[in-house]
């Protein structure tokens, strides 16, 4: 199978969960701890970022941030997730969640998933009382989520995924020639987060991902760039007037996606948008507690060729 046929599901499901305040820290369980709960999804631990305020752990498929009392997992790929929720619940136990989401993205080839969303919800019920919903068409970009707990008390977030990215950098993400120190350089990734302490690492023979740490705050770029279902991911809990108008900016025109989203949890919605796009559809949820959660989606103004595809 050639580089460029190459198939990988970048789309990500997602765990944000926070503890009661009187409960033991989760960084104290220790790496091995999370080794076995990862491992129900068949995620490996692949290195490890530390500040004052968290763990960071750059995985086989995505990456786990760990705070005293919260953490937010992330995997993509065929991972089971759901397995490690689960067991997490069962582990901690459920009376000492203040708070619980988890969140699937729609798959490109949902097929080739261990399990449907309605089958996670069916698991996630047995355990926990809660709220579930859909965001967006079936036939288009949709976020399937479960809310359980006090939603306010999780991690404020902003997630913003890139489609079918074209241009130069595109393709020195599928050649021979990349390295992490030349996607470090061609994102400009030293200027664009400045201040933070990166761990990153190159897949083979295609992927790239990244994990950064400034004290509190967070932030993650996955990239899997094969041509056929080429997919960026970003998630970090700064704010746009804390840097990250800017990033979401420079990463559109280094990466040149056909469509992007942006989304947010209890996070301020961006009312701008890049010349080369137009706002397609957006989405809001409101919640008991006044928190909140918006969808954009974003597709460039150009009509896309469309090529045929010998099957």
């Amino acid at each position: 199978m050639g580089r460029e046929s190459m198939y990988f599901e970048g789309a990500e499901k997602r765990l944000s969960l926070t503890l009661e305040s009187a409960c033991p820290s989760l960084r104290a369980l220790g790496d091995a701890y999370w080794r076995r709960a990862l491992a129900k999804s068949n995620t490996e631990i692949l290195s490890k970022l530390s500040s004052e305020q968290c763990d960071a752990y750059l995985l086989s498929e995505s990456s786990l941030f760990i705070w005293h009392d919260s953490l937010v997992l992330i995997t993509c790929g065929n991972t089971r997730l759901i397995e490690t929720v689960v067991n997490l619940v069962e582990s901690l136990g459920p009376k000492q969640i203040l708070s619980l989401s988890y969140q699937r993205k729609s798959e490109i080839l949902a097929s080739l998933q261990s399990s449907r969303f309605e089958e996670d919800l069916a698991r996630l019920r047995e355990l926990l009382s809660g709220d579930a919903y859909r965001m967006g068409h079936l036939d288009g970009h949709y976020h399937q989520l479960f809310l359980s707990g006090q939603v306010g008390q999780l991690k404020p977030t902003q997630v913003m995924q890139m489609y079918h990215i074209r241009g130069d950098l595109a393709d020195y993400l599928r050649s021979d020639r990349q390295s992490t120190e030349g996607i470090a350089s061609r994102l400009n990734l030293t200027q664009l987060l400045s201040g933070f302490h990166l761990d990153t690492h190159l897949f083979s023979p295609l992927g790239y991902s990244l994990n950064a740490l400034r004290g509190q705050d967070y932030f993650t770029l996955h990239i899997t760039p094969q041509e056929m279902s080429s997919y960026v991911s970003l998630e970090t809990n700064l704010s746009l007037g804390d840097g990250l108008r800017a990033i979401v900016v420079e990463l559109l025109n280094r990466l040149n996606p056909v469509s992007w989203d942006i989304a947010g949890f209890d996070a301020e919605a961006p009312a701008y948008c890049a010349e080369q796009y137009s706002l397609q559809a957006r989405g809001e949820l409101a919640l008991a507690d006044g928190q909140g959660l918006y969808i954009k989606h974003y597709k460039q103004r150009d009509c896309e060729q469309l090529l045929p595809v010998a099957l």
